[in-house]
């Protein structure tokens, strides 16, 4: 018996373990974190310029597991900013380019269940996203080129 609760905690352990960890790259650390471990309600507005291309979200994987969950955002309006998924070793990294000046909301869904249904925005994927799914507002800002 006590060998089959050994078995049995150990193996919840592996289960929590193998979801890794996955990080916003476009809100500070501290902001994140509050969020992530239920001190604050919701992620403040983030901010790109227009013809940027940054890295906006990063999963990486604890233990490789078939199937699961592999964080990645999706945008609710695609041609204000267009939003690559891409799967590495141990995770995924998700880039934001912002297309044109506006301000839209970017949805943390499952890359693994949306796949490149991600570049076609949030109706393209309402299934994924409920009452419940974290979100924030993203603000693309227009470019300062010529001045």
């Amino acid at each position: 018996m006590k060998f089959s609760l050994a078995i049995s905690l150990l193996l919840l352990a592996l289960g929590v373990s193998s979801c890794g960890r996955y990080q916003s790259h476009l809100h500070e650390s501290a902001t994140w974190r509050a969020y992530r471990n239920g001190k604050s309600d919701e992620l403040p507005a983030a901010e790109i310029v227009q013809g940027e291309r940054l890295l906006a979200f990063e999963h990486i994987v604890g233990l490789p597991v078939p199937g699961g969950y592999n964080a990645t955002l999706v945008a609710k309006d695609p041609e204000l900013v267009r939003v690559e998924y891409v799967t590495v070793d141990r995770g995924s990294r998700t880039y934001v380019t912002g297309l044109q000046p506006g301000e839209t909301r970017l949805y943390l869904v499952n890359g693994i269940a949306v796949g490149n249904q991600i570049h076609q925005g949030a109706s393209a994927v309402d299934d994924q996203i409920t009452k419940h799914t974290p979100t924030f507002p993203l603000v693309i800002k227009p470019s300062q080129t010529g001045s």
